[in-house]
């Protein structure tokens, strides 16, 4: 921000529902250009990742929202539970391990010609006492 990059922030199962409840309203001249604005932020921050429910709308726009980045190389940070790797699992990501999108996003997510992983072992912030 300090250097003028425009930061997009959105914990994701805050993000699906907005997207969800703009898209069912059936007025496209509320979903489109939201749902344009997080793909093509200079620098998308995505919290909560693998905390949202795993439907088959979401999904497909989380799918979306992936691919377009990673093919266009956009600096996108994820933050959530580690979900590539043998032996990872996460009962909100059970409903899409057999599905092609579900396994297309991991693909994106393991490419390290593209992607930079940081796995971080903090503890969590707001349990800091106090």
């Amino acid at each position: 921000i300090k250097e003028g990059t425009s930061v997009t922030y959105w914990s994701l199962p805050d993000l699906l529902d907005y997207l969800r409840r703009t898209f069912s309203t059936s007025n496209d001249s509320t979903f489109y250009p939201l749902f344009e604005s997080v793909r093509n932020s200079e620098l998308l921050i995505i919290d909560d990742f693998g905390v949202q429910q795993g439907t088959d709308w979401a999904l497909e726009k989380l799918f979306q929202l992936i691919a377009f980045r990673h093919d266009r190389r956009l600096p996108t940070v994820i933050v959530g539970p580690p979900i590539i790797g043998s032996g990872i699992t996460d009962s909100n990501l059970d409903r899409w391990r057999d599905k092609h999108q579900w396994k297309s996003i991991r693909s994106r997510l393991d490419d390290h010609h593209v992607v930079t992983r940081r796995i971080m072992g903090a503890p969590d912030y707001r349990n800091r006492g106090g």
